[in-house]
C-alpha cells in the first residue's frame, strides 16, 4: 500500500499509469473530530454496487495529496478507465463498509474522468 501521498506539500507516486489525482482536505469545523478517525478510505464507484477502486490510508494528515490508479482496482483484470463518483471517508471503527455514525465524508462534485487531476475532495459532513 502507497501512503507517501501524505502530508502538506507532498506529491502523489506511483507505477505511471492512468489515475486520478486530487488534494482531501477537512472542513475547518470538522477538524476538531479528526483525532476520533484513523483510517481513511478513498472511494471510487461507477453507479449503484460495490465500489470500483479504494485506497486505505492508514493515520492521516491533511491536506493530504492522493493517487488512484490500476492498483486500487477491487475486481483484478478490470480496466481503470471510464468516469466515476469520488468519496472520502474518515472511518471511526475502522470498517471498509458502508459509512458508520460518527463517519466523516466528502466527494468531488460531479464525475470524474480516469487521468483527471485536481480531483479535489472536501470531507464536510458528518454521517
Amino acid at each position: 500500500m502507497e501512503t507517501s501521498g501524505q502530508g502538506p506539500g507532498a506529491t502523489p507516486s506511483g507505477d505511471g499509469g492512468p489515475a486520478i489525482t486530487g488534494t482531501i482536505t477537512v472542513a475547518p469545523d470538522l477538524t476538531g473530530r479528526l483525532g476520533e478517525a484513523h483510517l481513511l478510505f478513498i472511494i471510487a464507484r461507477r453507479g449503484p454496487g460495490p465500489p470500483f477502486a479504494v485506497k486505505r490510508i492508514p493515520e492521516p494528515r491533511f491536506p493530504l495529496s492522493f493517487r488512484l490508479g490500476p492498483e486500487n482496482v477491487m475486481m483484478a483484470g478490470a480496466p481503470f478507465e471510464g468516469e466515476v463518483s469520488l468519496i472520502a471517508r474518515l472511518s471511526i471503527a475502522g470498517g471498509a463498509g458502508p459509512a458508520q455514525p460518527g463517519d466523516l465524508e466528502g466527494e468531488h462534485p460531479g464525475q470524474v474522468a480516469v487521468g483527471q487531476r485536481g480531483a479535489d475532495i472536501l470531507i464536510n459532513r458528518v454521517h
